[in-house]
C-alpha cells in the first residue's frame, strides 16, 4: 500500500496547516515541559502527619473557651 496515494496523505496530513499546528504544540509542549518541572521540583511539600491532626481536633473540642 502506497501511502502517498491515500486522500487522508494528499489532504490532510501533507497540508501546510496541519505541519505547522505539529510543530507549534512541540513547541508549546516543551516550553511547558520545563515550567511543570520547575513547579514540581520547587514545590512546598506537605508533610502528613495524622496524629498530630487528630490531636488538633480533639484539643479544639474539649475546649470550653472561645478560641
Amino acid at each position: 500500500m502506497n501511502l502517498y496515494d491515500l486522500w487522508i496523505y494528499k489532504n490532510i496530513l501533507n497540508t501546510l496547516w496541519f505541519i505547522w499546528t505539529c510543530v507549534i504544540l512541540v513547541f508549546i509542549f516543551n516550553i511547558l515541559s520545563f515550567i511543570i518541572l520547575w513547579y514540581s521540583l520547587t514545590e512546598k511539600k506537605i508533610k502528613f502527619q495524622p496524629m498530630e491532626q487528630i490531636k488538633k481536633i480533639t484539643e479544639h473540642e474539649n475546649s470550653t473557651g472561645p478560641s
